[in-house]
């Protein structure tokens, strides 16, 4: 067998068993055959599969499998199912379960979210500040709104913990994405508040956490920018 990939097309919480619609049911159980034990990862979330209702449909029998941890996942998390176990590569997870320090942990985003303090827990439509370097995709069809909450005029909510990890945005989607930080990327509350990506697939923007607890920016720059703009 070969893995075969989907999105999640709703949020689903950290204990939600659903049935989950899905974007295909295409190399998943045959509808209502029970006792596959087939396995299901979503966006690092190890998932053992209970059986399918109907086409575009999926129930589970038990999260967190295989070791992995189970945690909410937002609208078009990306997934991936075989039939055959060794098909998956080790669990890579992102902030689901450890992956070498090295690399970064991967998270999707597919709905307007919102940054929220160090070691609150994720839900359909916030995140928390990373203590490891995190990828995020941005896999929203139309323009996905990142938002960096602040404590403080000029103190963002991450912690110590945080401090030196980088965050990177990738657009999934040729749409013009916005990362928004209110005191300033570069330290202007108005002029470089907002960061917006190029309509184009891959645009990257890559945020760092100092230990002064500001955020600085790679791969974009005031006024225009091939890949993303600050504004």
């Amino acid at each position: 067998m070969a893995l075969t990939t989907f999105t999640v097309t709703n949020a689903i919480t950290a204990s939600d068993l659903g049935p989950f619609a899905v974007s295909s049911t295409t190399g998943f159980p045959a509808v209502n055959v029970y006792a596959s034990r087939q396995m299901m990862r979503v966006a690092g979330e190890d998932m053992l599969i209970d059986y399918v209702p109907a086409s575009g449909s999926v129930k589970v029998l038990l999260r967190g499998y295989n070791n992995s941890v189970a945690v909410p996942h937002e609208a078009l998390s990306t997934g991936m199912t075989s039939s055959d176990p060794q098909d998956f590569p080790p669990p890579p997870s992102g902030a689901v379960a450890q992956r070498s320090p090295w690399v970064d942990d991967e998270i999707t985003l597919g709905v307007d979210t919102t940054f929220t303090a160090t070691g609150t827990p994720a839900t359909a439509t916030t995140q928390p500040y990373p203590t490891k370097n995190t990828t995020y995709i941005l896999n929203k069809a139309t323009a996905l709104a990142v938002t960096l909450i602040a404590t403080g005029a000029t103190t963002p909510a991450p912690s110590a913990a945080s401090s030196g990890v980088k965050m990177t945005f990738v657009s999934a989607v040729a749409v013009a994405n916005t990362v928004t930080y209110g005191p300033g990327f570069l330290g202007d509350t108005t002029s470089t508040d907002v960061a917006t990506s190029a309509q184009k697939v891959g645009a990257t923007f890559v945020c760092q956490i100092t230990p002064l607890g500001l955020i600085a920016t790679i791969n974009a720059q005031p006024s225009t920018a091939s890949n993303w703009a600050l504004g």
